[in-house]
């Protein structure tokens, strides 16, 4: 039991250290004549953290012993290190991609920080999905 515990902190530190950094760091939608800096990543990245955290935790709170199957703990494992993995990479993305500039008066659109937490959450759910698969095995049918 704690070490199942100790895999789900891991894998929601990752995802929620990462979002508090991306909303700090991550550069700001900047729009107008006057260049007004809005905080866009303050204001949308932690929805994506909490589908993520969503898919961690109904994973890794549900999980239990099967004989003959994978060791749950080598599932746990994989999951919250893969999801810290996951979050690590989107918050770099977010941080350190380009922006995009449009207009006379430059506006400049942090694509990037907008779509890497929400591709996050979707490859956190996909690889918890994939653990529920690894975990029950192939089919066998007589």
């Amino acid at each position: 039991m704690r070490e199942r515990l100790i895999w789900l902190a891991v894998a929601l530190a990752g995802i929620w250290v990462s979002v508090a950094l991306i909303s700090i760091f991550a550069p700001d939608f900047v729009s107008g004549s006057e260049q007004e800096h809005i905080p866009l990543a303050a204001l949308i990245t932690w929805v994506s953290g909490l589908f993520a955290s969503r898919s961690v935790l109904n994973e890794l709170v549900r999980r239990r012993r099967q004989p003959g199957k994978v060791a749950p703990e080598q599932v746990w494992m994989g999951v919250a290190l893969l999801t810290a993995g996951v979050w690590v990479v989107v918050m770099f993305v977010s941080i350190f991609a380009p922006r995009t500039e449009t207009g006379s008066d430059p506006t400049r659109i942090p694509l990037a920080m907008v779509f890497a937490p929400i591709a996050g959450a979707i490859v956190t759910s996909m690889v918890c999905s994939y653990s529920r698969l690894l975990e029950e095995g192939p089919d066998q049918d007589p």
